[in-house]
């Protein structure tokens, strides 16, 4: 069996994904992209091919913000207790620099 080739579910959420007028990303526990839709690629200014195994957080994010954001993910990725993780928002994400 050909493990490359999208099954017809991927193909079907990704079609959905696509619809949302919204950011979707999906990173693996290392930070790498694995899943992006149309919307992320636009804002992003990468196509899908172009970002599916960058790493998000040093591609994306602005170089101020890396460590920091990157923290947060390995704690919640561990398992830590993140209830105590304020919300931020950070502007000036983006692939292209």
């Amino acid at each position: 069996m050909d493990n490359t080739r999208p099954t017809r579910e991927h193909q079907q959420a990704q079609t959905y994904l696509n619809l949302a007028n919204v950011i979707f990303v999906a990173m693996d526990a290392a930070g790498d992209v694995t899943l992006v839709n149309r919307k992320a690629c636009e804002m992003l200014g990468y196509s899908e091919d172009q970002i599916i195994g960058k790493n998000w957080f040093d591609t994306c994010l602005p170089e101020e913000n890396i460590a920091e954001i990157k923290g947060v993910f390995q704690k919640i990725v561990l398992g830590d207790n993140f209830n105590h993780i304020a919300y931020r928002r950070y502007e000036g994400i983006s692939c292209l620099g």
